[in-house]
């Protein structure tokens, strides 16, 4: 799609951690932080990790459980990131998601999501410039209340 890197808008991932309900006291790990750690670096956890295959921490060969996992994830594997980090979070994943990057959560992956412990409690939509809309996706453990918002603020 692009012929170089995009990363976040440091604001919209400050604005999309700030809807992420974690504490100071959290683990947060950012698996796919990029070359700018952008949602590692706005992350308010004191305890916070992060991965990146091109500075040669591969997500796939961490094995500490945390709190929170939240980032823009590379999509080409999105539903084997989903799995694996699952398996390492305890409290919550979130994602940045394109419109068709969420078409890989359809029913029968969200269903198996479901068997194992997880539910969608946030849907956030939001505009950059690119002109289109990308959507946040947070995912936590049990049976959380949902809701679904979005800003008009348009992000680079």
């Amino acid at each position: 799609m692009f012929d170089h890197p995009h990363y976040t808008d440091p604001k919209l991932a400050a604005d999309l951690l700030g809807l992420v309900p974690m504490a100071a006291d959290d683990t947060y790990l950012d698996p796919c932080c990029g070359l700018n750690k952008v949602f590692f670096d706005h992350s308010i956890c004191h305890e916070k990790y992060w991965c990146e295959i091109e500075l040669g921490r591969d997500f796939y060969d961490w094995r500490t459980p945390v709190d929170w996992i939240v980032t823009n994830p590379e999509y080409t594997k999105l539903w084997k990131l989903h799995c694996h980090a699952m398996w390492l979070a305890k409290k919550g994943i979130g994602w940045l998601l394109s419109r068709e990057a969420i078409s890989v959560f359809g029913p029968g992956r969200l269903s198996e999501a479901e068997q194992r412990g997880w539910t969608i409690s946030k849907c956030h939509v939001v505009e950059t410039r690119w002109p289109r809309c990308f959507y946040f996706l947070l995912f936590e453990r049990g049976n959380p209340k949902f809701s679904f918002s979005w800003s008009c603020e348009r992000y680079d």
